[in-house]
């Protein structure tokens, strides 16, 4: 399934409280994410300098993000001929990051006409482009009637086994009009009639058709072009264009990731002490839940109003007894690694055969499957060993006792396997020794230690004991 919704969802009462402290608190950067970026002009049809433009097209002006409308209009998007003197005619109409002005007249055969953008226009957060953006071009002395076609589309007609989450593409025989490429003139319907909700986007000579939901299995589906698509001189298609294609079969879904909630937005979680031997580098937040910000040793940290800075941490340090609205945000972050601990613990079926306490409890030497495996006891990796899947498969390790890693042990992935789908529960305390290439996120009952020089692709996240570190590299897989 897609997913239509954004990276996290703070509870409302405590986006709320955070909103207060970052309003009276200037130094709370993590509350002052604005867009100060001015927004510029990327792309322009026709190019600077063309000498082919034709006299009935259209003129556009694509831009580095989405603009506020109302500040790109005919005030703001000009053209002139006569170096600049004559204003040419024409409404000026911009959707999402592309804007388009039509002349209300042809424009004037094997003529020079100049365009420009203004300091007027404005991105959604009100950033004006710098400086204004001028192009020219010439017009041919023949007028464009030839109306487009579509050339190619995917999924071709009359295809099978399409995946469910496909996207549906058409592209065009030239660059087509973007203001007449939307959810009217491109659409999709289930078999029986039913349409199909989705979001259209054209661009240049292709136009893309993304279904808000995925497509139903073994399903046919018709695709169609209106002939009220046109391109850029406004001739529109001569006939619809439709065509059909049928889905394949739903797969059936393999072991589902543990949802880590916003536990999963630290690269390091403490519940007694945090110590670090320097110099560490962690890529991501660090917190320390119940216990204070004094158990946090080792990184040099500047107190701010509610978090901690170090420059051996690139995103922020929080613990529990800094200002709102941390402890309420570490109380949530805790309770969804319990969460999530509880769900790595309690996955079934109970493994069995190779999955059940593989390598009689040592790792050394395995090429492991996807899939739920099981340590009755403790488990240990006496040497390297790898994880072979593709990048959306899952691996959960259930380790009823401790995990050691023995120094210089490396964990490879091969075949695109993902280090944000491996997990590591582990029932007491975790060792990672010496120079240990790791992979994947440890969640231990009590401690975890990374010894001299470890490096890691995942988090480390225990619930009572110390996290300890010793010149590591942590990085949150993205």
């Amino acid at each position: 399934m897609r997913l239509r919704s954004g990276y996290r969802t703070w509870p409302i009462a405590l986006l709320l409280v955070g909103l207060v402290v970052g309003c009276s608190n200037g130094h709370h950067k993590r509350h002052q994410a604005l867009d100060a970026v001015p927004p510029t002009v990327t792309l322009v049809n026709p190019v600077d300098l063309a000498t082919d433009q034709l006299v009935g097209s259209v003129v556009t002006a694509t831009f580095s993000e989405v603009m506020d409308p109302l500040t790109v209009s005919s005030s703001t998007f000009t053209i002139t001929t006569d170096s600049g003197v004559t204003p040419v005619a024409g409404s000026v109409v911009c959707i999402g990051n592309v804007a388009t002005f039509t002349p209300t007249l042809a424009l004037a055969e094997d003529t020079l006409y100049a365009a420009t953008i203004t300091t007027g226009a404005a991105d959604l957060a009100g950033n004006a482009l710098e400086v204004s953006y001028p192009w020219s071009f010439t017009t041919e002395g023949v007028t464009d009637i030839t109306p487009p076609e579509v050339t190619l589309v995917d999924p071709m007609d009359l295809a099978t086994l399409v995946p469910i989450d496909a996207t549906i593409v058409a592209t065009f025989s030239e660059e087509m009009d973007p203001l007449t490429i939307t959810d009217l003139t491109f659409t999709l319907t289930q078999q029986g009639g039913t349409p199909v909700t989705g979001l259209v986007a054209p661009d240049g000579i292709t136009a893309t058709f993304t279904p808000a939901i995925d497509l139903l299995p073994g399903t046919q589906y018709s695709a169609t072009i209106t002939t009220a698509a046109a391109d850029l001189a406004g001739n529109p298609l001569e006939n619809l264009h439709v065509w059909s294609f049928t889905t394949g079969d739903e797969t059936p879904p393999g072991l589902l990731p543990v949802a880590l909630g916003e536990a999963g937005h630290f690269a390091i979680m403490g519940g007694y002490a945090i110590t670090n031997i320097p110099t560490s580098l962690i890529l991501g937040d660090l917190c320390m839940s119940p216990s204070a910000e004094s158990l946090i040793t080792g990184f040099g940290q500047t107190d701010e109003t509610g978090y901690a800075t170090s420059p051996q941490v690139t995103g922020f340090i929080y613990a529990a007894d800094m200002a709102a609205p941390t402890p309420a945000m570490l109380t949530l972050a805790k309770g969804d690694l319990t969460i999530a601990y509880n769900d790595a613990k309690g996955r079934t079926p109970v493994p069995t055969g190779p999955f059940l306490n593989p390598g009689a409890g040592n790792l050394a030497g395995l090429d492991l499957v996807p899939g739920l495996y099981k340590f009755t006891g403790d488990a240990i990796a006496t040497t390297s060993f790898t994880l072979t899947g593709g990048p959306n498969d899952v691996w959960i390790f259930q380790i009823g006792a401790s995990f050691i890693v023995s120094n210089g042990v490396k964990v490879t992935l091969a075949g695109g396997a993902d280090p944000k789908n491996i997990f590591w529960q582990v029932g007491t305390q975790a060792t990672l020794g010496t120079t240990v290439d790791f992979q994947g996120t440890l969640m231990a009952e009590a401690s975890i230690t990374m010894q001299t020089g470890a490096t890691l692709v995942g988090r480390v996240l225990a619930f009572s004991g110390t996290i300890a570190l010793d010149q590591n590299t942590i990085t949150i897989p993205q």
